[in-house]
């Protein structure tokens, strides 16, 4: 903060120097409590000023982009991306956020932008006249403060000093003003700063901000260094107390995502069902707009139901609710009226850029004239009430679209396509394309083979496929052979031929389309019954200090249709790493560990965190224990796989699967094996191992479990005095920079 005072001066209200810091403060004397708002208050409408940017650099010029579902409230952790920057506009204090990986043109941009943010003020408060924090406005700050202050000038600074001077380009002004319109724009406080942080260097003042940010006092215990005159150092715990999960917890199943509109729960999207009184949702009207760095265009009606994995979308649902009464022995009796209602859906890829689902926002903001809910929606994670828009029509493709001007064509041009079949309730089903490869075939589902030149359909069956998934795929080829939609580039003939097969009894042309015959996950042997099998999927995580499990569902999960693949390869790798899961298959417990980032290895802030990342496992396990012995599960059928070697038993749980060859290379280069499945309780074991050989212990990485800032304390006494020639008792005596040196010379550092 630029603070260079050498002293302190504590003051009580009526003391001596009180005048002299009131005069300091801008005079006057204390206002009497009721003259004031309650800090509380002030601090809600603090916080709904609060603003998160990100720099949309694909307009010309770059212009920033409100983060809608991060502004008007404390921002999330989990937005800040190693290569991505950010722009914080908390009033008195604006911060530019960059991460590790971002580029230096990048960097640029973000940093002017910033400048002018802060110089063209903030929209005024309607309590701030009555608190002196915000009510003393004279001028922007442009003084020193600290190696990150960013240099406020003229020159850097076009047309963005004066109070009321226009935004450079008209794209930013609608954004940052459309919720302030009406207010009054004014210049912030001298005291207001301008500051740059980088990733893993924020400041607790900017950690703060934040709701979910973990407060690393309660999380690391570090042991301090030597005394600045030399004594030798206090000892200072510095072992890392998690308790494993409370399991009574995770057994409970998570009830059915409800989803609430205008503080309605609308079901999903179709109100409540037949013969039973409440409301009823009756769609009106639905458009799409595929959205292309600053403009948004209207899909034809050729093209509805139509995606692709790399693009946004905008879908507008226009709809009604009416009263229902359910009468004995006869239809339901619907009132007239019901008032018409609108919600917007800014659905995204899993292709996306940053980029493209900022825009994708910014246009959902532009087109919602009725300033209705805008719900944000990522590829697999669609709610029931938008799939069952499209009634079983709605299609994912691989790629992008084409758009006049840039791309002539779409990117996938592909004439053998291979579609997963999702949902299972035939108004809700969806087609997502997946590799031509019979390694994505699962016997747990259906799936719809395109041979687009001989307008051929090859619907395919799983063995275990149950009712409603069959259903669903047979719901969702007639759609695709009614409305051909040109995106599936099927060969134009005035009839598409469809072929029905069940698993093991493919035609050759199946098996020549998928790249030949080969070994794949098939249950064609498997007797068991999977008709209720359903896996799930635990998060352990202990942010918030307390080691806890949430678990992953799926918003489209059903109460009519069991789901084989409620969960995603997206859930375990779109987190911030590394991270824990668990996988409760009933026959089968996987604990999933994450991967290390590719940064800040040997530095203090990694081996702290390191250490905490091996008791987190460890605890994972013993909770896991707990678990499969809580629920009645074998604890021989337990194994921890580790991000980019997972096994084929554990891919085939998810619909579909992409290697990450750079998290392989990562955990190879961790001494992780490949193909090895590690027993869960051989594992707990190994990480619960008291001690080790020197020449163990000197192996990069050191074994797992152990403490790479304390290796010597996994010497046994013998041990120890045969390699340091005294004893334990003797080395903790020493100072801090001693014990240092002696791991050091020895090679255990």
């Amino acid at each position: 903060m630029g603070c260079k005072a050498l002293d302190v001066v504590y003051l009580d209200q009526g003391s001596a120097n009180e005048n002299k810091v009131l005069r300091l403060l801008g005079g006057g004397s204390v206002n009497s409590k009721a003259a004031v708002v309650p800090d509380e208050d002030f601090e809600k409408a603090m916080i709904s000023a609060y603003m998160t940017y990100v720099v949309c650099e694909t307009s010309d010029p770059p212009v920033l982009i409100p983060l809608d579902s991060q502004c008007h409230r404390m921002p999330t952790k989990e937005i800040l991306q190693t290569d991505s920057a950010f722009i914080f506009d908390f009033i008195t204090e604006v911060y530019v956020w960059l991460g590790r990986q971002t580029k230096s043109e990048q960097r640029r941009i973000v940093q002017k932008l910033a400048a002018e943010k802060f110089a063209e003020g903030y929209y005024k408060l309607n309590m701030e006249q009555k608190n002196p924090a915000l009510s003393r406005v004279t001028h922007t700050n442009t003084g020193a403060h600290a190696s990150r202050k960013i240099s406020v000038t003229a020159e850097t600074l076009p047309n963005s000093g004066r109070r009321g001077s226009k935004p450079q380009g008209g794209r930013r002004a609608s954004v940052s003003q459309g919720r302030h319109q009406k207010k009054e724009l004014v210049q912030r406080p001298s005291h207001s700063l301008l500051l740059q942080l980088f990733e893993g260097s924020e400041w607790v003042i900017f950690k703060e901000k934040f709701c979910d940010w973990p407060d690393e006092s309660r999380i690391i215990r570090m042991k301090g260094g030597a005394s600045a005159v030399g004594e030798v150092t206090k000892e200072v715990s510095t072992e890392i107390q998690i308790q494993p999960v409370d399991v009574a917890t995770m057994i409970p199943e998570q009830p059915l995502t409800k989803m609430v509109l205008d503080n309605m729960d609308i079901g999903r999207g179709r109100g409540i069902p037949k013969g039973m009184d409440g409301y009823h949702v009756i769609t009106l009207d639905v458009k799409t707009w595929h959205v292309h760095e600053n403009q948004s265009i209207l899909l034809p009606d050729e093209s509805f139901g139509q995606f692709h994995s790399g693009e946004g979308y905008v879908i507008r649902w226009q709809y009604r609710i009416v009263k229902v009464r359910a009468l004995r022995n006869c239809d339901d009796v619907m009132k007239a009226g019901g008032m018409e209602r609108c919600c917007y859906f800014f659905w995204l890829g899993n292709d996306c850029s940053v980029n493209e689902e900022g825009a994708t926002a910014v246009m959902t903001i532009e087109l919602d004239r009725e300033k209705g809910p805008q719900i944000r929606v990522v590829l697999g994670k669609e709610p029931p009430a938008l799939l069952q828009l499209f009634d079983g029509s709605m299609i994912i493709h691989a790629g992008k679209r084409p758009v006049n001007g840039v791309r002539r064509e779409y990117s996938d041009k592909s004439l053998i396509r291979l579609y997963c079949v999702r949902n299972e309730e035939e108004a809700e089903a969806c087609l997502l394309q997946v590799p031509a490869s019979y390694e994505s075939l699962r016997s747990r589902t259906s799936f719809v083979l395109l041979l687009c030149e001989q307008g051929e359909v090859l619907l395919w069956h799983g063995c275990k496929s149950n009712e409603g998934t069959r259903k669903a795929a047979e719901h969702a080829v007639q759609n695709l052979i009614q409305n051909h939609p040109e995106e599936a580039s099927i060969a134009d003939k005035s009839e598409i031929g469809l072929v029905e097969i069940e698993e093991g009894e493919e035609p050759e042309v199946f098996w020549m389309a998928l790249g030949g015959r080969e070994a794949y996950g098939s249950l064609l042997e498997d007797t068991k019954d999977y008709s209720n099998l359903s896996p799930r999927l635990f998060h352990m995580e202990s942010q918030t200090g307390q080691f806890v499990a949430h678990e992953i569902t799926s918003p489209s999960k059903s109460a009519l249709h069991n789901c084989p693949f409620p969960i995603l390869q997206d859930d375990l790798y779109n987190v911030e790493q590394p991270a824990i899961f668990m996988v409760d298959a009933i026959e089968t417990v996987y604990l999933w560990f994450g991967w290390w980032p590719d940064d800040e290895e040997g530095t203090e802030a990694s081996n702290s965190r390191r250490r905490r990342w091996d008791e987190e496992r460890r605890k994972a396990m013993e909770s896991a224990v707990s678990y499969a012995k809580e629920v009645g599960r074998s604890l021989d059928f337990m194994y921890a796989v580790y991000a980019g070697l997972e096994p084929e038993g554990f891919i085939e749980l998810f619909p579909y699967w992409v290697v990450q060859e750079d998290i392989t290379e990562l955990q190879l280069d961790e001494g992780i094996e490949e193909e090895e499945i590690y027993n869960i309780t051989e594992e707990l074991e190994m990480f619960s191992k008291e001690f080790y050989t020197i020449e163990e212990l000197r192996e990069k990485p050191p074994p797992k479990g152990v403490d790479p800032t304390k290796l010597e304390k996994y010497l046994s006494e013998e041990d120890f005095l045969a390699v340091f020639n005294f004893s334990k008792d003797t080395f903790m005596k020493l100072p801090g920079w001693q014990q240092v040196n002696w791991k050091k010379k020895l090679d255990l550092y």
